[in-house]
């Protein structure tokens, strides 16, 4: 038998093939909740043909239509098959053994599990009880030797969010120390704070990472992209696989992108069933924990049994998130919700309304 290298022998991973939740209503992993409206639905069929199903895609036209989107020349620009690819990709390309990695936590895992995976020195920075972050504590570790700071922003699990002068503050100190900084907004669009993305261009340090999987809804095609100056994307690009963006994921964001008006609704039905969430639940004691992102954490007064609560919402077709999955991506003591439009929500508390009054539902 021949071993692997000592840093994937050692490397501790979660495996996760993924099981059937069709028949759920699927508030446990942060995506889309409701299928696209059937004209957008049948529109994004039509870009499909027979012809070009034989061919490697051209991703020549979905640069074209994201630089335009983004308005930034193509050349700050690199796809890649989802925002954990691009994470892996700065990893691969910037980071040796001994490098010194600075980043939340919690945040989202397989920034930590690259970390052990290409041997990096960690440095995390956490939040107090009430999910404050230390940001002085961040500030203070900037050091000569960190050579990348991955900033999640909004961050999950927490669903906070840095402030304008803090993100500057950061980019000021990490162009001192010469680190690279890593601002991961896949969570960014429900935040209602501008990209990082305008400080790409006077910035050279800087990458943003976007993912077509949250608000534009298309977790399944796995695409994301990297923007950053164009030296940086020559960089990266040496790691790409090739052809590694497939026809589905090119044709369904282009036509997206030209339908972005399907996006914002649903990204602002979201926001006000947040609201909905905090109004309702508050009045019978459960505290909402204000997100900037499309989930919401329900911390409920600590009698209640939330591991049987999630387990009799699944019974009514919900898939909810409990502590104890394995992974840093629920809070203590919390449930998480991924935030569906109206609608959808008001069902949902409906469906959790009788569980709160049931006294099964508590610690005996």
């Amino acid at each position: 038998m021949i071993k692997p290298k000592s840093n994937i022998l050692n490397l501790m991973r979660m495996k996760d093939f993924g099981t059937d939740r069709t028949s759920f209503i699927r508030f446990d992993k942060n995506e889309r909740t409701t299928p696209f409206p059937d004209a957008i639905y049948q529109g994004m069929l039509k870009t499909l043909s027979n012809e070009s199903l034989t061919m490697y895609p051209d991703q020549n036209p979905l640069y074209n239509k994201l630089s335009e989107f983004l308005a930034i020349n193509k050349d700050h620009l690199l796809l890649t098959p989802g925002s954990d690819a691009a994470i892996k990709s700065i990893y691969e390309t910037y980071v040796e053994s001994g490098d010194g990695v600075l980043y939340l936590w919690p945040t989202y895992a397989m920034i930590d599990v690259y970390a052990d995976m290409f041997e990096a020195k960690k440095v995390k920075i956490g939040y107090s009880d009430d999910l404050e972050l230390d940001f002085k504590s961040l500030i203070d570790h900037l050091e000569d030797d960190i050579r990348v700071v991955f900033i999640a922003n909004p961050n999950q699990p927490t669903g906070t969010l840095l402030t304008k002068e803090q993100i500057e503050q950061l980019i000021q100190k990490t162009e001192e120390t010469k680190s690279l900084l890593v601002f991961d907004e896949a969570y960014q669009a429900f935040s209602g704070q501008d990209s990082a993305v305008k400080y790409v261009k006077e910035n050279p340090h800087i990458m943003v990472v976007q993912t077509f999987s949250k608000a534009i809804g298309l977790a399944s095609v796995r695409l994301g992209y990297i923007v950053t100056q164009p030296i940086n994307v020559n960089w990266l690009y040496k790691v790409k696989s090739y052809a590694d963006i497939n026809l589905f994921a090119v044709k369904i964001g282009e036509y997206l992108l030209d339908n972005y008006s399907v996006v914002e609704e649903y990204v602002d039905s979201v926001n006000r069933s947040k609201d909905m969430l905090e109004l309702e639940l508050g009045k019978l004691g459960i505290e909402i924990i204000k997100s900037y992102a499309n989930f919401v954490h329900l911390k409920f007064p600590e009698y209640y049994d939330l591991d049987l609560i999630a387990k009799k919402m699944k019974s009514k077709g919900y898939l909810i998130r409990t502590t104890g999955s394995g992974l840093p991506a629920v809070l203590e003591g919390c449930i998480r919700v991924t935030v569906g439009p109206l609608e959808q929500i008001k069902l949902f508390i409906k469906n959790l309304l009788p569980l709160l009054a049931d006294k099964n539902s508590r610690h005996i």
